[in-house]
């Protein structure tokens, strides 16, 4: 396999889909245990309304429920936009090189990538529908915007991906 040179450049919204996917939907009994939560907590609600009206003590841990998970997501948004404005996403542009060995950043002066990492290195891999996501461990991950490929490098990237990982690469547009 000829080595695939990319540049990458992380935007706004590339960031915020990541950061959601992390909080949401990285482990995938989690959105359906937050939709029954939240579920349960606005039938309780509506029948606290509708038959309990004097009796706030039994609503009270539907609402508490509801008020957490928007605090949840009022928490990630403003920590998204805090990087944002912070310069955390300036000055992120690389030269990356992605071949048989793993990835790594790109010189002009050699041939082979600077401080690679090796396939074995990625606990596991995402394909969402902006970005390539592969985890180093829980909290580091190599994030690659799908934009900087071709549609023929992408198609070898996915193959890579899904011999090198197996069962770790899975896609989740």
């Amino acid at each position: 396999m000829e080595p695939i040179r990319i540049t990458v450049e992380i935007g706004e919204q590339d960031y915020r889909s990541i950061m959601y996917f992390n909080l949401l939907f990285r482990k995938k009994w989690f959105p359906p245990l937050l939709a029954a939560a939240a579920l349960f907590s606005v039938v309780s609600l509506v029948r606290f309304a509708v038959f309990d009206a004097l009796d706030f003590s039994a609503a009270l841990p539907s609402f508490t429920m509801l008020i957490l998970i928007a605090a949840m997501l009022g928490m990630a948004e403003f920590s998204i936009r805090r990087f944002v404005q912070a310069g955390g996403l300036k000055n992120n542009r690389r030269d990356m090189v992605i071949d048989e060995n793993g990835i790594g950043a790109a010189s002009n002066q050699r041939e082979t990538p600077i401080k690679p990492y090796g396939w074995k290195d990625f606990t596991n891999a995402y394909e969402l529908k902006s970005v390539l996501l592969m985890f180093l461990n829980t909290r580091q991950a190599v994030i690659i915007p799908k934009k900087a490929f071709t549609s023929e490098e992408l198609e070898t990237v996915r193959k890579l991906l899904a011999e090198k990982l197996g069962k770790n690469f899975e896609k989740r547009a």
